[in-house]
């Protein structure tokens, strides 16, 4: 039904649809049983987009999930500026989570510099790393204590080296 002001009220949509205002009081839910790659498309020609879960109560949350075992979550940025893509929490951490047999890793784009944590099932085989292959300042890689110590430990038995190679 449509009332005197034009709003559109119905149960369900057929077909194509578009407006300048979607809204309502009762649960909403935008979905599609198209096959293609891209069945369903959110996007805006000019101006920005903004996603808001103002929910305060457990549960009442933002999740983005992808549940295909092939399907991945992307994001991309083509910005130039420093926060291109920014990951901000003003009250709590920030969490990232890989199964064991997968790596999680920040770095460049050309993967020469980055921090690795590998994650195994057996001991023997994970590790964390911080590697930079083509840095050549004094401090391609550096750790910084502005106020307290830096504790270099490894288990018993084990060797835990620092030196410096020079190639001659």
């Amino acid at each position: 039904s449509v009332d005197a002001d034009g709003v559109v009220t119905a149960t369900s949509f057929s077909g194509n649809m578009s407006s300048s205002s979607l809204q309502t009081a009762e649960k909403m839910t935008i979905s599609s049983s198209n096959a293609d790659a891209d069945a369903l498309t959110i996007s805006t020609s000019a101006g920005g987009m903004d996603i808001t879960a103002g929910g305060n109560a457990a549960l009442e949350d933002l999740d983005i999930t992808a549940t295909g075992a092939a399907t991945e979550i992307r994001l991309t940025s083509e910005s130039t500026e420093n926060d291109a893509i920014a990951l901000t929490a003003s009250a709590g951490g920030i969490t990232a989570k890989v199964p064991d047999g997968k790596d999680l890793t920040l770095g460049n784009t050309a993967g020469d510099a980055y921090f690795k944590v590998a994650a195994a099932g057996g001991a023997g085989d994970e590790d964390v790393r911080i590697v930079n292959t083509n840095g050549t300042a004094s401090a391609a890689i550096e750790l910084t204590a502005t106020a307290g110590g830096v504790l270099v430990d490894g288990a018993a038995g084990k060797d835990c080296l620092l030196y410096k190679s020079d190639a001659a």
